[in-house]
């Protein structure tokens, strides 16, 4: 309808079918889309009202918004709200399956070149299943997110008072002061998830606290179940303008009476081994796994029993052909004991070593001295674990 001054329409439109042949094989069936808006002076459109519904999906969007200054630089805001709810099990995209409740607000913004996102996740009883590999039961959260990119030199734009109050790597004034900064409500984005089953591996209890903007996440706090020990850390992560190569991260977590026997499919259902204690720290710069990365950290293994020591020094000489490894398993055999497996990272390389002490009778009898304990093993080229890395997900 148009008057001569001004413009106002509805509009209404639904398919058959719609194929998204990249990700999902199977067609979403009778999308829908309703708008209501108007053009008070020519120079703007308002979207009074919008809604789009895909019933195969299970999900719904309303929105409202406008576009100002057509005669000059537009500017162009939108506010919506996006809702999941279903309590079967619904396919997202090919072998990803979601049930449970998901809702965000979302904020948009543009005026070129300035485009800027924010909103708020909210999740409760939520699960997700990617084929037989991946299974997330339960999920709880609440993150809200905020960021701003120049879409001409598609670059992030970080806020220099946009810093997680805990972005210091400082982990342990965190901890202490966790409580106070509940009790005050400072603490309020979380992660909380039951359980997650990957492959033959489980993890439960997960419990993470969140800041997610201005091109950061932070995970201040994690903490999870993982046979019969508990990890506790935290992580953060700096994507910078955007650049892969320049992202720098930080990751610390302690690993306590973590079962072994437990770690392998092989030797699950076995008597207990042993309870191993982990202490690990990363930092590094760099995403891209086709340059070089360049990182800088150590990990240190505790309380370990001899299989799987034998374990790891078979993942790092598979083809038996490394003399310091190999020489290190005939004084497991002849009954010496692990102490402590270590690694360090450093200028490209991963350097392990072992700490052995004399075990049973006959181990004391044998007329073999180790510096300290210490058994140096050859240095490895991170390199080569990153391209493993990559073959196994190809």
């Amino acid at each position: 309808f148009s008057d001569g001054k001004s413009v106002s329409g509805d509009l209404w439109a639904t398919m058959d079918s719609l194929l998204l042949s990249d990700v999902r094989a199977k067609a979403l069936r009778y999308p829908l889309m309703q708008a209501n808006f108007h053009l008070p002076d020519f120079t703007r459109a308002i979207l009074d009202s919008a809604w789009i519904e895909v019933p195969d999906l299970q999900s719904r969007l309303i929105a409202k918004g406008e576009l100002d200054s057509l005669d000059a630089a537009p500017i162009f805001k939108l506010d919506g709200k996006y809702t999941f709810n279903s309590d079967d099990h619904v396919l997202l995209i090919d072998e990803l399956y979601l049930n449970g409740r998901l809702e965000s607000d979302i904020d948009i913004y543009f005026k070129q070149p300035l485009f800027s996102v924010k909103g708020d996740l909210q999740a409760s009883s939520l699960k997700a299943r990617y084929s037989d590999l991946v299974n997330v039961d339960n999920i709880s959260a609440r993150i809200p997110f905020n960021q701003k990119i120049n879409v001409d030199q598609a670059l992030l734009i970080n806020e220099p008072d946009g810093t997680p109050l805990f972005a210091d790597k400082n982990a342990l004034n965190y901890f202490l002061m966790r409580p106070y900064y509940i009790n005050d409500g400072e603490i309020d984005p979380f992660i909380k998830i039951e359980k997650i089953r990957m492959m033959d591996y489980q993890i439960s209890n997960v419990d993470m606290d969140v800041h997610l903007g201005d091109g950061r996440i932070e995970l201040s706090r994690i903490a999870l179940n993982l046979y019969g020990g508990n990890l506790i850390g935290n992580m953060h992560l700096d994507f910078g303008r955007g650049q892969l190569e320049a992202v720098n991260y930080y990751v610390k977590a302690n690993v306590s009476r973590l079962n072994s026997a437990r770690l392998s499919p092989a030797s699950r259902g076995s008597a207990r081994e042993s309870e191993l204690n982990l202490n690990m720290e990363f930092s590094g710069t760099g995403l891209d796994l086709q340059e070089e990365i360049d990182v800088l950290g150590f990990l240190f293994i505790t309380k370990i029993g001899s299989r799987f020591t034998d374990n790891v020094l078979n993942s790092l000489d598979p083809q038996g052909t490394d003399k310091s490894i190999q020489g290190t398993k005939r004084l497991l055999r002849w009954g010496y004991k692990p102490r402590l497996i270590s690694f360090e990272i450093k200028h490209g390389y991963l350097y392990p070593s072992i700490h052995l002490t004399k075990g049973n009778f006959l181990t004391k009898l044998i007329p073999l001295n180790l510096s300290g304990g210490r058994i140096e093993l050859a240095r490895m080229p991170i390199k080569f674990f990153v391209n493993m890395a990559m073959a196994q997900t190809q």
